[in-house]
């Protein structure tokens, strides 16, 4: 069998395994991921997110220091993601992620996703912090499109965005010749304002050797969503579930985990009665971490399990508490949203691979 990416690594391999043996006793390990959202600011305002719509101001934004404090109390984090609200609009992006490989001596993987608006902002980002990355890590740029060009303008409400987008892309790939560790992606994102074209847009984008990151609308509290988002989320449910459009979206991607995510996802969609794909991790190998420092299990269940600021910035104590124990119990039976969505999916789906139901075609 082909080397599995993500947990090639003794260390990584031996921590996902660890986990499942454990949740058979109701335990868990360190912690292998840690999403943080670094601001909920954004230059955007696309019809698929209340973000922009909110016009957050940063002034709850966690400082340069408390960041960095969370990297230094928190060593055994393997995986970390940055992201938004738009991560470069803070000016302090490379010091956080410079941070984040000198202290984390078990950094497997580093992502950052953007709207790719400021294109000398993250190419700098994407040099100073991937030339940095020790061998054997990667730094993963995700930019995200939500298909070819009037679509993802409109969707994104600006008619720049496509454009500044695709620059960034470029100059990344460009930067990849000299930086070995970068990898670059599109991240798209299937909603119901690109569901005609999107197919097509993917598969024209691997074609020219630009892989895309595919990942499914979802509406939570953490993205500002308001009522007519969940709304439109049953509707997106209801249309994707009538289509060949995932079957026909693994078919373009190369990846293991990436295939057996899509392949999971129709199961997930087709099914009258919602239900967890596999046995969720969330709370037990992986959490987020929203700008303000609050601590929750994933996007989709927003439940406030307290600011890491108050534990002294140590995510083990955090997840530990009687409020923890307890969601992490609803999260086992399932009395929480239910969802498939990548920043939860992978890492269930790397605790699972003892699991048949992982390989069940």
């Amino acid at each position: 069998m082909k080397r599995l990416p993500l947990v090639q690594s003794p260390m990584l391999g031996g921590r996902v395994l660890q986990h499942w043996r454990l949740r058979q006793r109701d335990d868990f390990a360190d912690l292998v991921k840690a999403k943080l959202f670094v601001t909920k600011r954004c230059n955007l305002n696309c019809v698929h997110c209340g973000i922009g719509e909110a016009a957050f101001d940063g002034s709850t934004d966690l400082s340069t220091e408390q960041v960095l404090r969370i990297w230094q109390e928190n060593p055994e984090l393997q995986i970390v993601s940055l992201s938004g609200g738009e991560p470069f609009l803070r000016d302090d992006l490379i010091e956080i992620g410079v941070g984040a490989v000198e202290s984390l001596p078990n950094l497997m993987v580093l992502t950052v996703n953007t709207n790719g608006y400021f294109t000398e902002k993250v190419v700098a980002f994407a040099e100073a912090v991937g030339s940095r990355m020790p061998r054997g890590t990667r730094l993963i740029i995700t930019c995200s499109s939500d298909g070819p060009e009037p679509t993802h303008g409109t969707i994104r409400r600006d008619p720049e965005s496509y454009a500044r987008k695709e620059r960034t892309v470029t100059a990344l790939l460009d930067l990849k010749k000299r930086v070995p560790r970068l990898r670059v992606k599109h991240n798209v994102n299937v909603n119901r304002w690109n569901i005609e074209t999107v197919a097509d847009y993917i598969e024209e984008k691997e074609k020219r050797g630009e892989p895309c990151f595919v990942s499914l609308y979802s509406a939570s509290r953490h993205y500002s969503h308001k009522k007519k988002h969940f709304q439109e989320l049953e509707a997106f449910r209801a249309e994707i579930a009538q289509r060949t459009l995932l079957r026909r979206l693994r078919r373009t991607k190369s990846g293991l985990f990436p295939r057996r995510f899509l392949a999971l996802a129709e199961g997930f969609y087709e099914e009258g009665e919602r239900k967890q794909p596999l046995p969720c991790f969330s709370l037990r190998a992986s959490v987020i971490i929203e700008a303000d420092g609050m601590v929750r299990p994933c996007i989709n269940f927003p439940v406030d399990l307290g600011k890491v600021q108050d534990f002294g910035f140590r995510l083990r104590d955090v997840v530990r508490t009687e409020k923890s124990n307890k969601t992490r119990e609803l999260i086992r039976c399932e009395k929480c949203p239910v969802c498939w969505t990548p920043n939860e999916a992978f890492v269930t789906m790397m605790c699972n691979l003892p699991n048949p139901k992982l390989w069940k075609p």
